[in-house]
């Protein structure tokens, strides 16, 4: 499945990179792990808030239908935090980095780019499976409801990978590190000279 850029946007989000996407139901949340900051960022580019990342030096977000999910770097685990960025809770994993996180639904996804590791977690921190991804190097994901879209920057390109890690399709010149999907359409995002450059795509 192909994609078609539909608009660029200048968000009022300041220049801050890497950083990691996720949507929650309404917004776009912009994750930045030099920073430890989560910006709430509208459709149309608008800062509605920032929150500040109480797990400090996390990396990735996802949203899982009521809190804010980022993955702690060092003793692996998820930080749990509520809308106005209080830590909820802490689960755990056996591995100490990982770059994107998803939830699909029922249990979380996370990626790492450097080996291509793609592992599934229930909400509990439990690895449910496993997977190496032979092309990707996946530094952020997200759910359509049936596969996953991966950005790779070392690769310039947005892949479409199914659950048990077949990779479907490659989009090549694809710019961003950070990507997400709001039920219709995908965002990526990448620095611009002074503020975060939101693209907005159309699956074809």
């Amino acid at each position: 499945m192909s994609v078609q850029l539909i608009r660029t946007v200048t968000t009022e989000s300041s220049r801050e990179a890497p950083l990691h996407l996720s949507y929650d139901g309404k917004n776009i949340l912009f994750h930045s792990w030099h920073h430890h900051t989560i910006d709430i960022i509208d459709k149309n580019g608008k800062l509605i808030r920032q929150l500040t990342d109480v797990a400090s030096a996390a990396r990735g977000i996802c949203f899982d239908g009521k809190d804010y999910i980022t993955i702690r770097v060092g003793p692996g685990g998820l930080f749990h935090i509520d809308r106005n960025g209080n830590l909820i809770r802490t689960t755990t994993h056996d591995y100490a980095w990982y770059d994107g996180i998803e939830f699909d639904g029922r249990n979380f996804r996370l990626c790492q780019n450097t080996f291509g590791r793609w592992d599934y977690y229930d909400r509990n921190g439990k690895l449910l499976d496993a997977v190496t991804l032979s092309n990707a190097k996946s530094e952020d994901l997200c759910f359509d409801g049936k596969n996953y879209w991966v950005i790779d920057p070392a690769n310039v390109s947005l892949w479409l990978i199914a659950p048990d890690g077949t990779e479907l399709e490659q989009n090549i010149g694809i710019a961003g590190v950070g990507v997400c999907f709001d039920g219709k359409f995908i965002y990526t995002a990448r620095a611009g000279t002074t503020n975060l450059i939101l693209y907005q795509y159309a699956p074809n």
